[in-house]
């Protein structure tokens, strides 16, 4: 595995840390965080007044919003940043890690789990959040002797937001 290294945040985006997992570290990285910086669903409509033109304006609410964040994880290195020394096992582990830790909870125990968004050059801002996890492409090749050579995916964080934002 020599030349792999640690997938690496630069925090130009932000940072997500949900449920107290941070979720742009050495095993894994979503590189593009802006969609959660200000996209909000409202909802709502205004009303027509019979005899007058136009429309008379009604507050709008925030509503629910679902994010599908695009996020890499590797097989080669823990969340701590430890080298395993099988990546796809260790692939697997992390996989595992962040179902445990993103998705068991709002199936087991709470409807929703807690998240927070860094913003560059902003306040960290936190919101309610339904995390789920799809896996979209795996690729992993071992080597003589059961190690993986590499060992990388993609998986797609779908993130609801039911209050529709951070703040």
């Amino acid at each position: 595995m020599s030349g792999c290294v640690p997938l690496a945040n630069t925090g130009g985006t932000g940072t997500l840390t949900i449920n107290s997992l941070l979720l742009n570290g050495p095993a894994w990285d979503i590189p593009h965080l802006e969609s959660l910086w200000l996209n909000t669903a409202v909802r709502g409509a205004n009303r027509r007044v019979s005899g007058n033109p136009g429309t008379r304006a009604l507050r709008r609410r925030y509503d629910e919003t679902e994010h599908q964040l695009a996020m890499t994880v590797i097989g080669h290195f823990t969340p701590a940043g430890v080298q395993n020394t099988d990546a796809v096992a260790g692939m697997v582990v992390n996989l595992e890690t962040l179902r445990a830790a993103l998705v068991d909870p709002i199936v087991t125990g709470s409807a929703t789990v807690t998240a927070t968004l860094t913003v560059p050059g902003a306040a960290s801002r936190t919101a309610a959040v339904q995390p789920d996890l799809v896996v979209s492409d795996i690729r992993a090749s071992n080597v003589v002797g059961g190690n993986a050579k590499f060992s990388i995916c993609t998986v797609v964080l779908r993130l609801t937001i039911p209050l529709g934002r951070f703040v």
